[in-house]
């Protein structure tokens, strides 16, 4: 438990009316829309908290963990066959979709109870993605030839793009010491996941559950797209995919008065 001081709730008391004053006098000529209402909100819970936590001596923070169930009931499934990948990037450079299939496998390994499947993955074509979700028969004799009990397949897309352009930015003056609202040229690159996910019942060829994930990255520079930063966004997205097969760890925090 972390207590907090009448001293500090002071101090970020006399910051948190410095900031108020400027986003809600001086700030109205650039703050617009949506972004000043945030702000705006923001600070007033700030000041909010922190006046109670000044009224009432101290507030003690504590943390409490306890298990999320997984999303998919699992009891009957010991065997996985992660089947394959289709990808809509083209450089011949990465292949994305066997690193994605090897990923998720090794992940799977390493972090469940699961019996995973290592035999040659399915060639998967983007065209033809669209019929096999509903394709029991497919997916039966898929399961029978593997021997899989749960069958995991899907689609990914892995994108990069040039971000750079003129941004917004805020600075204190040297000589007057007021805030200046001016612009700058940044060369950025964006780097997107586009994960969908289906998982088939082996005995029936079923679709039990689908999913999908989209995460980004945002570098200040101009890059090509590389496997460690694919492997960068697959982390993002990876306890997320662990949570549709076993119980994750979750954390909520309560403040409480002495």
């Amino acid at each position: 438990m972390f207590p907090f001081k009448k001293e500090r709730i002071e101090e970020r008391v006399k910051k948190i009316k410095k900031l108020l004053h400027y986003f809600f006098i001086e700030g109205n000529s650039v703050m617009k829309g949506k972004i000043e209402g945030k702000l705006r909100k923001l600070m007033l819970l700030l000041l909010l908290y922190l006046s109670l936590s000044f009224a009432c001596g101290s507030l003690y923070l504590v943390v409490i963990e306890h298990p999320e169930k997984e999303r998919l009931k699992t009891e009957k499934y010991n065997k996985i066959f992660v089947a394959g990948f289709c990808s809509e990037m083209k450089e011949q450079k990465l292949n994305i979709a066997k690193e994605t299939l090897f990923y998720l496998r090794t992940e799977l390994k390493k972090n469940t109870h699961f019996e995973v499947i290592d035999k040659e993955p399915l060639e998967i074509s983007e065209e033809k993605s669209g019929e096999l979700v509903e394709d029991k028969e497919y997916w039966k004799g898929i399961a029978s030839k593997y021997e899989g009990d749960l069958l995991i397949w899907g689609k990914v897309g892995y994108y990069t793009r040039d971000d750079s352009g003129f941004r917004k930015i805020k600075y204190r003056s040297p000589k007057t010491g007021a805030i200046i609202t001016g612009t700058r040229y940044e060369e950025r690159t964006r780097f997107d996941l586009a994960l969908e996910l289906y998982f088939h019942n082996g005995k029936n060829g079923e679709i039990v559950y689908q999913d999908r994930f989209d995460t980004s990255l945002l570098y200040r520079d101009k890059r090509q797209a590389t496997l460690p930063i694919f492997f960068s966004l697959m982390n993002r997205v990876l306890p997320e995919f662990l949570a549709i097969l076993i119980p994750q760890p979750s954390t909520d925090s309560r403040y409480i008065l002495p």
